[in-house]
């Protein structure tokens, strides 16, 4: 074979050739035209089967094909081959009814629907037959052809819950030489919820003002339901849905019911968002527990501004709850009123009757309620009870004043309605006196009247009403008008100690004298120095602090108002050594003898013998006297008057502010307890007094007072004391020390000789101030001298009389001379002896001075 050429069709010019000529038949030269079929096309020169082969046949290489061989001995040979090329069909496409290409998915469609889709597939030779599948089943092979297009519509009628994800397949092809192409679609359908269920129990009672929590189950929407809750037609929201699954839905709703939802209705309202038509619900009824809704009503005959005192009133108690109460009551200002004929509050069931009101009554009414929820409370009816007014709790009912002192006296009162006048009277036992207006003020319930006193007739009791629309008071509020004056002290102290270095002391406040007081305590250690000083306002209690342990202390405790201060109690306490040991305590002033009975009756043993050694004392003492009665001389001197011009005059400190007060004495010895000094008289001029020469100091050195000279003196415990010394005796001389003037002028002038002997032992502390008054002052004539002949020595005895300032103070009484000794004769004048006046003392009409003290004698003869 020498020239091979290729023809396609009934072209004249060859697409392709194979030239051997001049070369060996395996290496010939290849030739292709350059248009498309060329340069696609190959040769291959097989001895046996020539091939033409053509790289990416298309369409257009459809066509007769023919070969024309030449050959070295043999005549030309020509053979035609017809080629036809299959044209594959492009990919199926899926439309719906609407003309929409659907991929993947169709639809959705609701429940009976057609689901119409159309398969279409372009190109293709020869047409490729299109058909629907599904899964592996043949549905629909009706296809057919228009204008190069091929198409086949499937129909799915009536579509069921069954159908739901159905996937059909459109299938093309025309040829078995390769697969055939496909388009699958999967139909969706839309479905109305199946059930909507409420899964509470619906019989189950809930309790007002706690969560609640309803929840709504959907179950068969696609897609997932709409759920809408509402109570009584109103859409409540806060609900929180979810989906369980491929066709539940779960909506939870949060409640917080009141009282007011009981009976009320919840639904759930379920529908598909693609068919809203179709909707499903469920409903819950709502069984509310809560305590009661109380209210309060008067009587619709009364009326609240007109309720007087004496009327009635009538309480209406509303009650609401569930479940029902087990118990209510009425209250009056938050307390529980009690049923009681006798205060004439009447309950009947869920009423009140209030009879015959009174002022007290007036205030807030409220009923309350309780059940197994809780308890429930009315709003509160203010009942405002008028009434005539009345004096008012806690006023200052007496006031002190001083002559001429004004004072302002106020008068508050209760009263409804609060508009009221006032009216003052003063009484004063003999006579009662209106005061005028322009005395007293007025400011609402508030009188103030101002009132002086300018003599003794002026001192009494004030009155005081108020009027106001419901009439006058009834009783009027009365206030004391009292002479002003110092007050009294405390009384009833006790103390005890808090620990080693720490006491508490308590005690109850005596009269205030008319005035605002105030107490004052002062503790004084060792050797007399202050070591606390303290006030208290309201009552004497006290609590010291930073004391030394194991240690003697002296407790004052008075009280002061504006007039000055009362007189001083005093104790004594020792501290403990430690926590264990109890405190040790005297009271030195007239709470002596609570004192003495707190400890008598310890025990009854500590009695007795207390008892067996006071009367042990009493026979010692009586005996005593009785020797000495007997050991003195039978005759006197005659003509030697006994000692006149004796006086009693305090020594020493004063306090300030008491230094003028002619009722106190205020000299103290050396434990700081009140001493007397007696001073002779120049009544009786100089021959009575001794030689002329300066009496001496001894007895101040603390060497005690010498019996052989003539002028010693003693001092005498104050009356507070004389429970414990119960005599003190002048030493018998014959003579009185010399004047060293030589001038009756200047008796007062005399130093004084003087032994100190303190009431108690211990401790010496420094002079304390003292508002005792000695009471009286046993007196022994000189040695020698005689007022009967014969007869025992005369004892005079000096009582000291006071005329306090208060008002309220008793006269002292007088003070009876000592057991086993007879009474010769009285005569209350001064220490003078009989008939005879002190210089420069004037008398009153009674032959007592008219100072604010005097001086009595009772002459007192030794039984026989």
């Amino acid at each position: 074979m020498r020239l091979v050429l290729w023809y396609k069709d009934s072209t004249g010019a060859p697409f392709y050739s194979y030239d051997t000529r001049g070369r060996q038949s395996s290496r010939g030269t290849h030739w292709a035209n350059e248009d498309s079929l060329g340069r696609r096309s190959s040769f291959e020169p097989h001895p046996v089967t020539p091939l033409l082969r053509i790289q990416d046949v298309q369409e257009e290489d459809q066509g007769v094909y023919r070969c024309r061989a030449d050959f070295k001995a043999s005549p030309t040979l020509n053979a035609r081959v017809n080629l036809t090329v299959i044209v594959p069909p492009e990919q199926p496409e899926v439309y719906n009814a609407s003309g929409h290409m659907v991929r993947e998915v169709a639809g959705p469609y609701k429940m009976g629907d057609t689901a119409r889709l159309t398969c279409e597939v372009k190109g293709g030779r020869p047409p490729p037959n299109v058909t629907w599948w599904l899964h592996e089943a043949l549905v629909d092979d009706s296809w057919h052809q228009e204008r190069g297009v091929t198409r086949n519509t499937l129909q799915v009628a009536s579509l069921q819950r069954a159908d739901l994800a159905n996937q059909y397949t459109c299938m093309a092809g025309n040829t078995a030489l390769r697969p055939h192409l496909s388009t699958a679609v999967r139909l969706d359908i839309s479905f109305p919820p199946v059930e909507v269920r409420i899964t509470n129990d619906k019989q189950a009672s809930v309790s007002a003002n706690k969560r609640l929590e309803l929840s709504c189950r959907v179950v068969g929407s696609r897609p997932r339901a709409e759920v809408i809750w509402s109570r009584n037609g109103a859409v409540l929201s806060g609900a929180v849905t979810r989906s369980q699954g491929d066709n539940v839905t779960i909506s939870t709703l949060r409640l917080l019911p009141s009282a007011a939802d009981s009976g009320q209705v919840i639904r759930c309202r379920a529908f598909s968002p693609a068919v809203p038509d179709t909707v499903l619900e469920d409903f819950y009824t709502l069984r509310v527990n809560y305590r009661p809704v109380v209210g309060l009503t008067v009587g619709h005959t009364l009326k609240l501004s007109d309720i007087e005192e004496g009327d009635d009133v009538y309480f209406e108690c509303h009650i609401r709850a569930v479940p029902w109460v087990h118990s209510h009551e009425f209250r009056l200002n938050g307390k529980p009123l009690v049923h009681s004929k006798t205060d004439k509050i009447i309950m009947i069931n869920q009423s009140l009757a209030l009879q015959d009101l009174t002022r007290e009554r007036s205030g807030t009414y409220t009923c309350a309620a309780s059940n197994d929820e809780g308890e429930g409370v009315s709003e509160g009816v203010y009942l405002p009870v008028k009434y005539a007014p009345r004096c008012d709790t806690g006023q200052k009912q007496i006031y002190g004043a001083a002559k001429f002192e004004e004072v302002l006296v106020h008068c508050r009162v209760e009263a409804s309605p609060g508009d009221v006048t006032f009216r003052w009277s003063f009484n004063n036992t003999g006579e009662v006196t209106h005061l005028p207006t322009e005395q007293f003020t007025v400011n609402g319930t508030e009188s103030v009247a101002r009132y002086s006193a300018r003599s003794e007739l002026d001192y009494g009791t004030l009155l005081c009403w108020a009027r106001n629309a419901i009439g006058w008071q009834k009783t009027p509020c009365v206030f004391h008008i009292v002479s002003a004056g110092v007050p009294e002290p405390p009384t009833n102290c006790s103390s005890h100690n808090s620990s080693s270095g720490s006491l508490t002391v308590q005690c109850l406040a005596g009269n205030d004298g008319g005035l605002p007081q105030l107490f004052v305590l002062q503790v004084r250690g060792p050797g007399g120095q202050l070591h606390y000083n303290t006030t208290a306002q309201q009552m004497p209690r006290f609590s010291v602090r930073g004391l030394q342990p194991n240690t003697f202390y002296q407790i004052l405790i008075y009280a002061r108002n504006a007039k000055g201060r009362s007189k001083p109690l005093v104790m004594e306490t020792e501290t403990l050594r430690d926590a264990a040991e109890r405190r040790t305590e005297k009271i030195i002033d007239g709470s002596l003898k609570e004192s003495f009975d707190g400890m008598l009756t310890v025990t009854p043993v500590l009695m007795v013998l207390i008892v067996a050694v006071g009367g042990l004392l009493i026979i010692i003492i009586i005996v005593v006297v009785l020797l000495r009665m007997r050991g003195r001389p039978t005759s006197r001197r005659r003509g030697t008057p006994p000692l006149t011009g004796l006086q009693m005059k305090e020594i020493g400190h004063q306090a300030e502010g008491d230094s003028k007060n002619p009722d106190l004495i205020q000299t103290h010895g050396e434990h700081g307890f009140p001493m007397i000094e007696a001073t002779c008289s120049a009544e009786g001029g100089p021959e009575r007094c001794g030689s002329g020469r300066a009496p001496s100091h001894r007895g101040r050195s603390g060497s005690g007072p010498d019996p052989g000279r003539p002028g010693d003196i003693s001092y005498i415990p104050a009356a507070a004391y004389v429970g414990s010394v119960s005599s003190s005796t002048l030493p018998r001389s014959s003579h009185c020390p010399q004047h060293p003037y030589g001038s009756d002028d200047d008796a007062d002038l005399w130093p004084a000789v003087a032994t100190r002997r303190p009431l108690l032992g211990g401790t010496p502390y420094p002079p304390v101030p003292s508002d005792e008054a000695v009471q009286y002052a046993q007196l022994s004539l000189p040695r020698g001298r005689s007022s009967r002949t014969g007869g025992p020595s005369p004892v005079t005895y000096a009582q000291l009389e006071h005329q306090h300032h208060h008002n309220h103070l008793p006269p002292v009484p007088p003070v009876p001379p000592p057991a086993g000794w007879a009474q010769g004769g009285r005569q209350w004048a001064d220490a003078s002896p009989p008939g005879h006046e002190s210089s420069g003392s004037p008398r009153s009409g009674d032959g007592r001075p008219s100072g604010s003290s005097s001086t009595s004698a009772e002459t007192v003869v030794p039984a026989t």
